[in-house]
Order: C-alpha cells, then structure tokens, then sequence
C-alpha cells in the first residue's frame, strides 16, 4: 500500500527566507525550510504555492539550477489564483476585520489558496498569521510554523 506523501503551501515569506538565507529568520525554521524543499526534489513531500510566487519571490536572484529543479519537480505545484481564491481570500480578511485585526491581501490570498488545494499544512514565518490560525480567524487548514516531524522508526518489523 502507498503512503501519501504531505503536501505542504509555503507562503512567500518561506520561499524567500530560504532562497536567501534569511538571518532574521529562526535557524530552526530555516532548517526545517530546508530540510523539505530537498525531501520535495526527492519526492518524499509535495510544495505547492500560488501564483503570487511569480511577484513576490522571484525578483530574488535565483541560480538557473534552482529555476530548473523547479521547474521540473513532479513535487512542486503551482496553484492558480483563480476568482475562487480571491473570494475566500476577500473573506478571511472580512472576517479579521470584524475581530479587530487586519490581514494583508497577499497573506489572505496564500491562505485562500492553500485551503482550496487542500493541502496538509500551510507554512509561514509570520508569527501573526499563526497566532490568526490559532484564534480561527483563518481557515481549516493549519497554518503552522515550518518543521519537520521526528521519524518514527520501527525496529520490530
């Protein structure tokens, strides 16, 4: 029987910290990030993001090697901001914004479009947009600080 592998939404903020290295950014975060983007080009977890990935990461200068694994990764996905992800997207910051609390369009739509691909988790360093998540503000889907699980390892089989 086949295992399914997670499928994990990084927000912009993941993608930059890790294609730059972020020193701002917790070293555990940044080794989880790290960790996962080689388990997704060994085909052991899924990343996806929008489209807003286009505006948002790629002025940073990657190396043409980095745009090719990409590029062609079976395991990286891009899903499209189709009117369905602005419209949750418009929602979830309704929804902030009657709790007293702001949400910023590019934040909402990632959200918007993690929910609607279904995926495991959504990944973000924004401590903000985890503690949302926590109050349910956000959507179903968790919004969590990158990490990576501890192996289980069964010794008896």
């Amino acid at each position: 029987m086949a295992t399914k592998i997670p499928v994990y939404y990084w927000d912009a903020l993941c993608w930059i910290a890790v294609f730059n290295r972020e020193e701002s950014t917790d070293p555990s975060y940044l080794a989880a990030l790290e960790t996962t983007y080689r388990e997704m080009l060994a085909g052991r977890v899924h990343l996806m993001v929008c489209t807003l990935f286009y505006s948002e990461v790629l002025d940073i200068p990657l190396p043409e090697e980095t745009l090719e694994a990409l590029s062609t990764c079976p395991y990286f996905t891009f899903v499209e901001t189709t009117a369905a992800v602005h419209r949750l997207a418009g929602d979830l910051r309704k929804r902030c914004k009657a709790e007293g609390q702001s949400l910023k369009t590019p934040d909402a739509t990632h959200i918007a479009a993690g929910q609607i691909a279904r995926v495991t988790e959504i990944w973000t360093v924004d401590k903000a947009l985890v503690n949302k998540s926590k109050a349910g503000l956000l959507v179903d889907t968790p919004v969590v600080y990158p990490h990576v699980d501890q192996v289980s390892m069964n010794f008896d089989a």
